[in-house]
């Protein structure tokens, strides 16, 4: 389930507080959007230029009856500094509006003016993620993949050009665009109260494009916060003539029936997902994977080694179409996450677990 993975772990942590504010306006003479968050004892703000989108968040926040106190000093950690030292918000709040002031060490202080909008500071970003074309990449049977750069994040993704049917075109570039809409907002939000700009870094590539597929595989390396830093790889498998993204349980089935499972789902559900992913899913990956290793089934890995021998790491793994195969990513702790190697299955070896519902024989999946 690693792909339900990143918005999980960058969602800042202040959502699952009991109170919230959003609003708009100026600080001075520049556009900014500013979320406020509290709960009994604690309170946490995050704000953005309109002008950038990136999320800077708070080092300290304090409340006094309708008044927020907002601390931004990303200098924490050096011992001659205070938070105080940083940016400062002075935020009154009243009839719907917040008035205020803001200040740093090297400015005069300057009028906060905002009106409470709630859901503005999520929809302003959401809208305003600006495209351009960056470059054309030539693909088989005269084709083109267009990379396309959202300018505040600067992240790439493809989009289908010259040499593509035209309805493959609108269906499957809308779905592009909102993988990469998704991929930038996990960009502009990914920041801690340590340091200015985002802590993600995101690589895509296309992987290979068929007559019936584009395979596109994303690497993220980020530090949002948390205690470490952490990184994943995943992919995208899009039919060209429908935009449908394919997950790797419509493609194999290791038992009769599959059970589905989807975010928001019943506890039922998922349990039984679970099982079956568990105890068909894993086992039979593992084995499939140490065959094409030249591994044993009852090899002994060291403490100080990958444990691929673990049944546990195969279950809800990451993967990713390639030329050759399926890429599979085994799942381990944050401490092991080195072991996060692509193990490659051909896909001969794989295409007598195919899915009966997936209309594509396995080996034509690249072509």
């Amino acid at each position: 389930m690693k792909k339900i993975y990143t918005y999980v772990i960058l969602s800042f942590a202040f959502l699952y507080a009991n109170y919230n504010i959003e609003a708009y306006g100026t600080l001075g003479d520049v556009k900014i959007h500013i979320n406020l968050e509290k709960d009994e004892n604690n309170c946490w703000a995050r704000y953005y230029y309109d002008s950038k989108l990136l999320d800077i968040e708070s080092t300290e926040c304090n409340i006094y009856k309708n008044i927020y106190n907002i601390y931004i000093n990303h200098d924490i950690n050096d011992k001659t500094k205070k938070a105080s030292d940083g940016e400062h918000f002075v935020l009154n709040i009243k009839n719907g509006t917040i008035d205020g002031t803001w200040q740093n060490n090297s400015s005069k202080s300057k009028v906060v003016n905002l009106k409470i909008s709630k859901g503005s500071y999520r929809k302003f970003r959401n809208d305003n993620l600006n495209f351009s074309r960056d470059k054309i990449q030539n693909v088989s049977q005269n084709r083109q993949i267009i990379w396309i750069k959202e300018n505040h994040s600067n992240i790439l993704y493809p989009r289908l050009g010259n040499g593509f049917n035209n309805q493959d075109i609108a269906k499957t570039n809308n779905i592009l665009e909102d993988i990469q809409k998704d991929m930038s907002i996990a960009y502009l939000t990914c920041v801690s109260r340590f340091d200015y700009g985002s802590g993600m870094e995101t690589n895509n590539e296309v992987e290979f494009v068929g007559a019936n597929f584009i395979s596109i595989s994303t690497s993220d390396n980020y530090y949002c916060g948390g205690a470490h830093p952490d990184f994943n790889s995943y992919g995208n498998l899009i039919e060209l003539k429908s935009g449908k993204s394919y997950g790797i349980d419509e493609i194999l089935a290791f038992d009769k029936i599959v059970p589905k499972y989807k975010r928001g789902d019943s506890d039922e559900k998922f349990s039984k997902y679970a099982e079956y992913r568990e105890k068909k899913f894993a086992p039979a990956i593992k084995r499939l994977i140490f065959e094409e290793q030249g591994w044993s089934l009852s090899q002994k890995f060291n403490e100080d080694e990958c444990d691929y021998g673990d049944d546990d790491v195969w279950d809800f793994v990451s993967w990713y179409a390639t030329k050759d195969g399926l890429a599979i990513v085994p799942i381990f702790g944050r401490v092991s996450r080195a072991c996060e190697e692509p193990f490659v299955i051909p896909y001969n070896k794989l295409s007598k677990y195919k899915n009966p519902k997936f209309k594509y024989r396995l080996e034509d999946i690249a072509k």
